[in-house]
C-alpha cells in the first residue's frame, strides 16, 4: 500500500530505531493510511482482544538521529540549514530527518501533527469496532486539537518533588488547551524514589482526570506494595477514594463535553 514515510535522498521508506528495533513509520497523511492502520489494529485485536490503545513515542521519537541503514548506522540528513533550532538541537535529534517525505509534504510543516493524525485514524477504527463505546486512546505526542481524539499524559517525568509540583500545572494547562482527560505518571517515571514522596503523589494523582502509575524498569519499584506499609496503606486509600468519586468525574465529562475544563486552576 506504499504507506510509510519516505527518505528524501532516494525516496525509499525511511528507517530508524524504535522499541521494536529497526522500524518503518506509517505515513498517517497518506490516502491509504486509514485502511492500513485499521488492518493493523484488527490484526492486533485478534491477537490480544484489547479494550484501549496507548500511542507512545508518536512525536515521532526515535533512538537514532534522522535515519539509519540496515546495519543501524546513522545516515546524514540532507544538508538543510534553518535560522533557529529550538533548544539548540538539530531538528533530526531523536526523530526523523526534517526533509523526510510524508505524503504531499516534507516533515517540518506537519511534524507536530503526526500524533493528531494518528489519533484521528485510530479513533475512527475504534468507533467502527465498538460503536456503543467511547474509545480509550492515550497519546504522548500532541498538537492543537488532539483533545478531540485522544487522552494525554505529560510524558516521561522524574521521581522528585519538582516534577510532583509541576504535574499540577501540566494537567491544568492541558485542560486549558482542550485536553481535559490528562495526567502525569504517579510517583515519577525515572529516578529513584521513596515511599513518602510516592505516597503524597498517589494522594494528588487520585484527583487527576487520568490517573495511573508508570515506571522505567531501570529504577526501584514504586508499586503500592513494594516499599512498605506506609505506601501500601496510603495508595490503597487514595485508590479507594478515586473509585468513590469516579462517577462524579464521569458526570463532569458528560456535562462539559465540548464545553470546558475538568481540572481547573483556582483563578477559574
Amino acid at each position: 500500500m506504499s504507506v510509510f514515510i519516505r527518505d528524501s535522498l532516494d525516496e525509499d521508506f525511511i528507517l530508524n530505531k524504535m522499541w521494536p528495533g529497526k522500524s518503518y513509520f506509517i505515513d498517517y497523511f497518506h490516502p491509504n493510511a486509514s485502511s492500513f492502520s485499521s488492518d493493523c489494529h484488527e490484526y492486533l485485536y485478534n491477537k490480544s482482544n484489547y479494550s484501549g490503545i496507548w500511542l507512545d513515542m508518536n512525536e515521532i521519537a526515535t533512538f537514532s538521529n534522522g535515519q539509519i541503514d540496515t546495519s543501524e548506522n546513522e545516515l546524514p540528513c540532507l544538508d538543510v540549514t534553518y535560522p533557529y533550532y529550538p533548544g539548540g538541537y538539530l531538528f533530526e535529534h531523536k526523530t526523523l530527518c526534517p526533509n523526510a517525505l510524508p505524503y504531499n509534504s516534507t516533515n517540518i510543516p506537519i511534524h507536530n501533527y503526526y500524533s493528531l493524525q494518528q489519533s484521528m485514524l485510530v479513533k475512527k477504527y475504534l468507533l467502527n469496532k465498538f460503536p456503543s463505546e467511547y474509545p480509550f486512546i492515550l497519546s504522548r505526542g500532541n498538537a492543537p486539537g488532539i483533545g478531540r481524539y485522544s487522552f494525554l499524559w505529560s510524558g516521561d517525568n522524574d521521581s522528585n518533588y519538582t516534577w510532583y509540583h509541576f504535574s499540577l500545572s501540566e494537567v491544568f494547562t492541558m485542560n486549558l488547551f482542550g485536553v481535559p482527560m490528562s495526567g502525569a505518571d504517579v510517583c515519577g517515571f525515572a529516578g529513584e524514589t521513596d515511599s513518602h514522596m510516592c505516597s503524597k503523589w498517589y494522594q494528588v494523582g487520585a484527583f487527576y482526570p487520568f490517573f495511573r502509575a508508570h515506571r522505567h524498569h531501570d529504577y526501584n519499584n514504586n508499586d503500592p506494595f513494594s516499599m512498605g506499609n506506609v505506601l501500601y496503606e496510603t495508595a490503597k486509600q487514595a485508590i479507594q477514594f478515586r473509585y468513590r468519586i469516579v462517577k462524579y468525574f464521569y458526570s463532569l465529562f458528560i456535562k462539559k463535553n465540548h464545553l470546558g475544563t475538568i481540572f481547573r486552576p483556582v483563578f477559574f
